[in-house]
């Protein structure tokens, strides 16, 4: 009896964890979609947590709207569209080269995730209360070294 109680409660965790993900990795599929891909971001709210300091900013939208045609030129460049959002686990245990860049800095969150583009890392995305709060493509990230979250959600 005692036994079936422990595996109970291990596949109610396994199956709530694995939820989580798929619910993660569909915001971001979404995310892409419909700000990235589509550029408008009449809609930006539902997709990311900003917070007040970035809100405060005159042209924060304008410096989204722009990031996101780069970010969208890069996906649709690199790989035609054909991404792959994997979990941070799923990228430790993969054989990607680029992730020791991130494994220091972005370990320290609960989820994270990257969007995988040609076998490489070209987006990290780190999501809080189901909103993401930091997202980084090449286009701010400096060369060599670890690379650190830039935050939305401050």
């Amino acid at each position: 009896m005692k036994t079936r109680a422990i595996l109970l409660s291990l596949l109610t965790v396994i199956l709530f964890y694995g939820c989580g993900q798929d619910r993660s990795k569909l915001l971001i599929n979404n995310f892409v979609d419909e700000l990235v891909v589509s550029g408008k971001i009449e809609n930006i709210e539902e997709f990311l947590g900003l917070g007040e300091e970035v809100k405060s900013k005159p042209n924060y939208l304008a410096f989204l709207e722009k990031y996101f045609i780069y970010m969208r030129k890069e996906l649709v460049d690199d790989c035609n569209m054909d991404y792959e959002v994997l979990s941070f686990d799923e990228v430790e245990n993969s054989n990607l080269s680029t992730f020791h860049q991130y494994e220091k800095n972005y370990s320290k969150f609960k989820q994270v995730y990257f969007i995988i583009c040609s076998g490489e890392i070209v987006l990290p995305i780190i999501i809080e209360n189901n909103r993401i709060i930091s997202f980084q493509s090449n286009i701010l990230k400096k060369s060599g070294g670890d690379y650190s979250p830039f935050l939305l959600n401050k």
